[in-house]
């Protein structure tokens, strides 16, 4: 998903988390990714474009 700030994304990422936990499941393993890229500003929509011109 595309998010306005790390912030915004990481308080995503801990909800989905806890989700699991509520759910009644002893452990959970969370892995993320963060690709941050500050020096372009391109929607999802842009890059989704970008890499359709790829394959």
């Amino acid at each position: 998903f595309e998010a306005e700030s790390l912030d915004e994304a990481l308080k995503v990422v801990r909800a989905a988390h806890e989700a699991v936990f509520k759910a009644g499941v002893g452990r959970v393993i969370t892995t993320i990714r963060i690709d941050d890229r500050r020096d372009l500003k391109r929607s999802m929509e842009e890059k989704v474009e970008s890499l359709l011109g790829l394959i």
